[in-house]
């Protein structure tokens, strides 16, 4: 397996560094993310756990082989790994799409890697103890067990110490020479359990005390006894009250009732949000989910929503005529159409009377109609005159009219003016989107 060496890991090499002779690595951390194999990486992408349970040694000049142990309850999927410095610095980093290892909550990690440094030389790293590797052997944990000395063994009281065939063959011959046959030497050298030993030559008496499992009573609430395991059947039907349950029918059936939970929980259709972690629900969640990038949640039943899965709406829209608020605009017209009109004649008419007298020859003119002689006072004030033989005077001559006209004048003058609009706004799309919270977001598709 090739792991990328970082920048800070090169930085702190000794042949980098100088002044130091060796770079201890010792913490490994593991994630389920998948961080960059790039030597500009600083951490994990998803980092769920820090060990220092950690022991390597070098195998080649460019290979080390790395054990890794985690005895927590935590529960995880590792997809990536990163090897940590005594001064915290990432030194290295590792991480695929497929998980490396899988952690249960009741089980215990370990992990062996043939880590392949192909740029830089392991003799220049060292790790810490490797003693958790073998842990001590007892009665729950698989592990180391001590050699027994000669005394320990003749001894036959030590209960932490092992003992080899021969050193068994010399602690049994020791004990059996220190006691002699008979009951004064707390040994029946004919008996065996009360038999000789021509009892036992005969394979059949080799069980002897053992019962048959017909005669084994039966467990029950109120004793002890004998227990069937349960089918894998019987486990899943959950009926039986008579047969026992292993461990690993318990944790698969407890498996199985938690994804059939988890079905229930999350059917097909769900949605699943997320404020702050990007990570699939796929991961922890049965099914198949597929991430929603774009579109807010409008529920069915809402006014003019359609089918379910259904899409619509725009983020930004422009505005029909129709959709447009009431509003005005200013507007100019050219002062063109200047124009005239004629009207029908109106006849005024007035006379002047020209009267002859005979004495002097002389002639007088008085004024008629729409024309007013000023200072004459009529035709019979002009006959007395005249007839006395005076001389007529006249000052001055007026005119006075009125006639009542029902004429029309001519319609001459139509014309046209052109008007100008002003426009009004930009013709722009405006953002259309209520205010929002981003979040990660999934829908479960199978």
């Amino acid at each position: 397996m090739k792991v990328t060496v970082t920048n800070a890991g090169f930085a702190a090499l000794p042949s980098t560094a100088g002044g130091v002779s060796e770079l201890r690595l010792a913490e490994v951390a593991l994630g389920h993310g998948q961080a960059a194999n790039d030597p500009a990486t600083t951490a994990l992408e998803h980092e769920d756990t820090r060990l220092p349970t950690i022991a390597g040694q070098a195998v080649s000049a460019r290979v080390i082989h790395l054990v890794i142990r985690d005895q927590s309850t935590a529960a995880y999927t590792v997809r990536e790994f990163g090897l940590y410095t005594a001064a915290g610095e990432l030194f290295a980093v590792y991480s695929q799409a497929e998980p490396i290892i899988e952690k249960s909550a009741g089980s215990t990690l370990l992990l062996a890697l043939d880590i392949d440094f192909d740029n830089i030389d392991v003799s220049e790293l060292t790790f810490a103890s490797i003693d958790f590797i073998n842990p001590p052997w007892s009665t729950t944990v698989k592990g180391v067990l001590k050699r027994a000395t000669t005394a320990l063994a003749e001894g036959l009281r030590d209960n932490t110490t092992g003992m080899t065939p021969r050193r068994t063959a010399d602690a049994i011959a020791a004990w059996l020479g220190a006691r002699k046959p008979g009951a004064d030497g707390g040994l029946d050298a004919d008996l065996l359990d009360g038999e000789h030993g021509s009892f036992y030559r005969d394979a059949g008496h080799l069980n002897k005390g053992t019962l048959p499992r017909a005669r084994l009573p039966h467990a029950s609430g109120a004793a002890y006894g004998a227990v069937r395991f349960a089918s894998t059947e019987q486990a899943k039907d959950g009926r039986n009250n008579s047969r026992g349950m292993t461990p690993k029918l318990v944790a698969d059936l407890v498996t199985r009732m938690l994804n059939e939970q988890r079905n229930k929980d999350w059917p097909v259709g769900s949605i699943y949000c997320n404020a702050a972690d990007s990570t699939n629900p796929g991961q922890f969640l049965p099914g198949t989910w597929t991430k929603i990038s774009e579109g807010f949640l409008y529920p069915h039943g809402a006014a003019s929503a359609g089918s379910v899965g259904s899409t619509g709406g725009e983020k930004e829209v422009k505005l029909t005529a129709g959709q447009m608020p009431k509003h005005t605009h200013g507007a100019s017209t050219k002062n063109a159409g200047g124009h005239s009109h004629t009207r029908g004649s109106m006849n005024i008419t007035g006379a002047f009377r020209t009267r002859l007298f005979e004495n002097g020859n002389r002639a007088v003119y008085s004024a008629g109609g729409a024309f007013r002689d000023e200072g004459n006072s009529g035709d019979s004030a002009f006959n007395t005159l005249a007839a006395a033989g005076g001389q007529v005077k006249r000052s001055h001559t007026t005119f006075d009219a009125q006639r009542s006209w029902s004429g029309r004048t001519s319609n001459n003058g139509s014309h046209n003016h052109s008007v100008t609009v002003n426009s009004a706004g930009g013709s722009q799309a405006h953002n259309n989107m209520p205010p929002y919270v981003t979040v990660y977001m999934w829908r479960r598709t199978a």
